[in-house]
Parts: structure tokens; sequence; C-alpha cells
């Protein structure tokens, strides 16, 4: 303190009773200093021991394996759930539609149809398909034929456009077939081989009406018969959207006179004409 100072303190000493000058502020500096490092000093004691202990007891999950129940606690039901994954509408190419070989065409009223033959799967390897423009397409399998057995066949009518038509189709071991219907007419037809199966011979035609077939008989390539007709139509088999054959269904052919021959390995069903289901597009109509 100068001089000046010390005699302007004296001065108002002498004028203002108990005047004593202004504190020293350093103290009160120091105080304040030494208590907010002791504020601190307890503050990061206390944080200590909180991080200590919730350690001590996060310690025995986070070291067991995930399978022992160890790692992270899940959420809880109430808790937020991992976001799911967007949905998309790529689930890939359809598969392409088998082959269709071409067996029979004709016209009705106008009307081009066409049969085929196709594999379907490995359940319904042997199979035709019918269609035309007006008419649903229909297929039946004939997978329980073999090799040498008698002829089988499948007859359904399916109307479209106003008009009703009787489909028929079959196998054969022979190069040509005589279809009888019950109103008395008859149709040969050839029965050919294609590259659906290596044995099998495939026959088909579409008649006018609802008809229904009294029997068929195998031809030879001069038109002989091969064996006497057969009146029982087997047990063709309608083929299910993605496996093969899994039921025949009762069919309208009438019930024969004598016991018929049977394919091998078959049941036949009294009065039974396997139903022939709805599957895919129509056969393309050819030349």
């Amino acid at each position: 303190m100068t001089e000046p100072d010390e005699e302007l303190r004296g001065a108002l000493r002498d004028l203002i009773p108990d005047y004593t000058g202004p504190v020293d502020p350093v103290p009160q500096i120091v105080a304040r200093v030494r208590r907010r490092r002791t504020r601190r000093r307890t503050l990061l004691a206390i944080g200590g021991s909180a991080v200590v202990a919730v350690l001590a007891l996060l310690a025995p999950v986070l070291l067991l394996p995930p399978g022992a129940g160890g790692g992270l606690p899940a959420a809880s039901p109430g808790g937020s759930a991992p976001a799911a994954p967007a949905p998309t509408d790529d689930v890939g190419p359809p598969p392409p539609e088998p082959p269709v070989y071409p067996v029979a065409t004709g016209t009705v009223r106008s009307v081009r149809w066409a049969i085929g033959s196709v594999r379907i799967s490995a359940g319904a390897r042997r199979c035709l398909r019918s269609g035309a423009p007006i008419f649903a397409a229909d297929t039946a399998c004939f997978d329980g034929w073999t090799t040498g057995a008698p002829v089988t066949w499948a007859s359904e009518p399916v109307t479209g456009g106003g008009v009703t038509v009787t489909w028929i189709g079959g196998v054969s071991p022979g190069p040509a077939v005589r279809i009888r219907l019950t109103d008395g007419t008859s149709r040969t037809l050839p029965a050919v081989r294609t590259a659906t199966d290596p044995t099998a011979r495939f026959f088909g035609v579409v008649v006018e009406g609802t008809v229904e077939v009294r029997d068929v008989t195998v031809l030879d390539a001069s038109g002989r018969p091969l064996g006497a007709a057969v009146t029982d139509p087997g047990l063709p088999c309608r083929p299910s959207p993605s496996v093969g054959c899994t039921e025949t269904v009762p069919d309208g052919t009438p019930a024969p006179a004598s016991t018929g021959t049977r394919a091998p390995g078959s049941a036949g069903t009294p009065g039974g004409r396997p139903a022939v289901a709805e599957a895919g597009a129509p056969v393309g109509s050819g030349g």
C-alpha cells in the first residue's frame, strides 16, 4: 500500500468511527477455490463407487456365453423390438409352363380345338390336355398305364360360349383306336407317340354334345383289332396343382355288360369316369 493510501485511510479512520478499510479479497478467493476442489473430489468419489457397483452386478452376465444366458439382456415385451425387414415383391420368376406336344386338332361349330400330351410333374408324367378358345383347359393323366397294358381313357363334357362338347382322350398300346359311343356312332383315331413319353401312344377327339363311351378297341396299322373291345376306362386321374395325380372321380361311362379287360394293377369304379381337372392354358391349335 502506498503512502497516500495510508494517509487517506488514517484520515477516514478519524472521521468515521469503527472504520477498518476495505477487506482483503485474497483470503476469500482462496477459501472459495478450496471448497470447489473439495466438492469435486467428493462427487468423483461417489461416481466412481457407483460405476464399480454396476460393473460388479453385470460382470457375471457379461462373462457367460450367450447359450448359457449370457450377453446383454433381451428387450422387455414392452420395449422396442428390432425393426422388421421391409417387405418385397421380388419372389422370383414363376416356373416355366411344361411343353405340350400336339396329339389331335379339329373344329366343332367352327371353333378350333386341340389336344396335346404334357408332363406336369414326376407324379403326373403321362397326361393329355385339351382346350379351345371358348372352353376351359382340361387335363387327365394316365400314370397307371404300363407298357403292354390295355387301352385306358377319360372323357369329360365341357361347356363354353353356349356350346357343349365332350372331349375323349387316352393312351393306347397300338397305333390306332376305335371308339364306340352309346348313341351308336364310332370314331377311329390315330394313337401317336410324342416326346412326353417314350412308350405311350396318345389319342384324343372332341365331339359335339354330351356323349358317353361304350368301348374302345385297339387297332393295328392296317385297322385290324388287337384284342377285344375294352369297356373299362381304367383309372385316369386328376393332377393336383403342384404335385401330380391325387384322386379319381366317378365317370359317366355306362357300366359294362361284361367284365371287360382291365389294366394290370388297376381297380375300376362302378360306372366311373375320372374327373378331368382344369389345369393351365388351352393347347394351341395345330395344323
